[in-house]
């Protein structure tokens, strides 16, 4: 069974004199007051940290005064969050705490610690709102400066609303952009046929997508603009796919029977030079019927904390790989590539000298000398076939999954799974879902459609010898599975035995430092985390505000406060 991570625990010495742990210590307003029994509320050390810091102390000491100082404010912010009115019991914090309230204070200084300080920090570490967060900040400073308003007399006598325009010159803030074959990065080449490992629900939408499909019309406003498709840019786009064998030509009649249905590639930024491929295949998804699949139970952060190493004496050991460019390795049928059918179709003489066009002229001959109605069928609803080839359109697919694919996730994690499980992987009882809980933790998987995860618990002492732990062993299982499948890798981003690693979105800290302390953390990094920490309290200073600031920067507070009230209901649960 799962372990439970609530072991008494060891004695830890620790810097942090705990002043208030005297039997009956008088209250700062000289008032003598027993210890209360309650948890909330939270009573303040009594720990003077905010006096002036003397210059001669060292960098070690005035990071212990900043823990303690973290450590009122989070005590603060606790309070404040368990009570409507926070300010009526402001004179109570004063009180003694029990023995109750410094087992808290133990734990909530060991969060502490476990949660920084880093070297440095950079606004580029907070994620892909890095690039947001600097424009928004950087068009209110200009606006204000334009204005005049960044003296105090303008801020006392301004109250009129004034437009900022929004600097978006960055690449980086253009995520999306009209289609450019040159700078498309494809690693695919469908070749890897995930049919044999596909569950019973996928086989046959897979196999045969018409089977998926209804009827209907989709809105207008959910299809995508055609009109601005570059004919010439789509050919060039049909000559990298032809490069890496992931061009299948059609006859216009196999393909969609709408206009709508076809699909239009756009370009998403990547690196300065490169982007990823992007199909708006809207129009087809929204006439095929949505499968209720894997996708809905992938594990998240918080399927991490069913992990319970023993405290003191365990730590976790990470090992993460990912298949590179994985829906692009899917080999699909001709029937599943005529739905992934460019806009728009093709002269034969436009298509005249692609290996792909050769081998559809090929099909098409061999498919003329068989007589056997049950192989070609009686092309019933289909127009009649043309005499002369070069009098009939074409259409060029994708002989891959599109990434816009509505299906492509139930597809990619459902086969990726039913492969590891096959080789003895990703067994239920150790399988971290969002769904449903563990039985056994000494070593968990995790699949999130192209990423593998294992999770194992050893023993701290073992520090050396975590390169063999049970996480990278089974790795090493799953990546001889991918090596006989064929199925590509980014071996450079292999994670093998890290005590800090990142899974789920999620920083796992199992460092020594941190265990000696009692603590295994997962959260968002530690960076990440400090960064919009900083941003979020210099736009609180700031006199002007934009509500594009305002909307960049929600997020960040509203995980804060959801990540301090979920703190709260595990100290009531812990400590009640």
């Amino acid at each position: 069974m799962a372990r439970s991570c609530f072991q008494e625990p060891a004695q830890v010495e620790d810097t942090f004199c705990m002043v208030c742990a005297q039997s009956n210590p008088p209250r700062r307003d000289g008032i003598l007051g027993p210890p209360t029994t309650a948890l909330f509320p939270i009573p303040l050390p009594r720990d003077d940290v905010w006096s002036v810091v003397p210059k001669h102390w060292s960098k070690a000491c005035r990071v212990r005064r900043a823990h303690r100082k973290m450590l009122q404010l989070v005590i603060l912010a606790l309070n404040y969050l368990h009570f409507a009115s926070p300010l009526n019991v402001v004179h109570l914090l004063g009180r003694s705490p029990s023995d109750l309230h410094l087992s808290v204070f133990s734990r909530l200084l060991a969060l502490i610690k476990a949660g920084g300080p880093v070297e440095k920090i950079s606004i580029f570490n907070c994620g892909r709102k890095s690039y947001q967060l600097d424009a928004r900040f950087s068009e209110l400073v200009e606006a204000v400066q334009r204005l005049g308003l960044d003296s105090a007399e303008q801020y006392r006598g301004s109250k009129s609303e004034v437009f900022v325009p929004a600097q978006n010159e960055r690449e980086e803030l253009r995520p999306c952009r009209e289609l450019c074959a040159e700078r498309l990065k494809l690693s695919g080449s469908g070749v890897w046929d995930p049919v044999p490992f596909l569950s019973d629900l996928f086989y046959m939408p897979y196999i045969e997508p018409r089977v998926n499909q209804f009827d209907i019309k989709p809105p207008k406003d959910v299809l995508p603009d055609l009109s601005r498709v570059d004919r010439a840019e789509v050919l060039k786009l049909c000559k990298v796919w032809d490069l890496r064998g992931l061009l299948r030509i059609f006859p216009e009649h196999c393909g969609p029977k709408h206009r709508w249905g076809l699909v239009k590639v756009f370009n998403n930024y990547k690196s300065p030079v490169a982007d990823r491929q992007i199909g708006d295949r809207r129009g087809m998804n929204f006439c095929e019927g949505k499968i209720s699949g894997p996708s809905k139970t992938l594990p998240n952060a918080t399927s991490l904390l069913q992990l319970c190493p023993r405290r003191f004496t365990e730590m976790l050991s990470g090992a993460v790989t990912d298949r590179r460019d994985f829906y692009h390795q899917f080999k699909v049928s001709d029937e599943k590539a005529c739905g992934n059918a460019l806009f728009p179709p093709f002269l034969a003489d436009e298509l005249k000298g692609f290996p792909a066009f050769q081998l559809m002229v090929e099909r098409e001959a061999a498919q003329g000398r068989i007589s056997g109605r049950h192989v070609v069928g009686d092309r019933l609803g289909l127009s009649p076939k043309p005499i002369l080839l070069d009098t009939e359109r074409y259409v060029a697919c994708f002989g891959a999954l599109y990434q816009g694919d509505h299906l492509g996730v139930e597809y990619a994690t459902d086969a990726h799974a039913n492969l590891m499980r096959s080789w003895g992987l990703l067994d239920d009882e150790r399988r971290l879902q969002g769904s449903r809980p563990i039985l056994y933790d000494d070593v968990c998987a995790g699949l999130i459609i192209d990423d593998m995860f294992f999770v194992s618990s050893e023993t701290a002492q073992n520090l050396s010898c975590l390169n063999e732990s049970l996480a990278v062993r089974q790795l090493g299982v799953a990546k001889r599975a991918y090596d006989e499948e064929g199925l590509l890798g980014s071996d450079d981003k292999d994670v093998l035995g890290d005590v800090v690693f990142k899974v789920c979105g999620a920083e796992v800290d199992s460092s020594w430092k941190s265990v000696k302390n009692g603590v295994v953390v997962a959260g968002a990094p530690k960076e990440k985390r400090l960064v919009l920490g900083a941003l979020s309290s210099a736009a609180a200073c700031l006199r002007f505000t934009s509500d594009a600031l305002h909307s960049c920067l929600t997020g960040s507070w509203v995980s804060a406060l959801l990540i301090r009230r979920q703190a709260m209901a595990v100290l009531n649960e812990l400590f009640m």
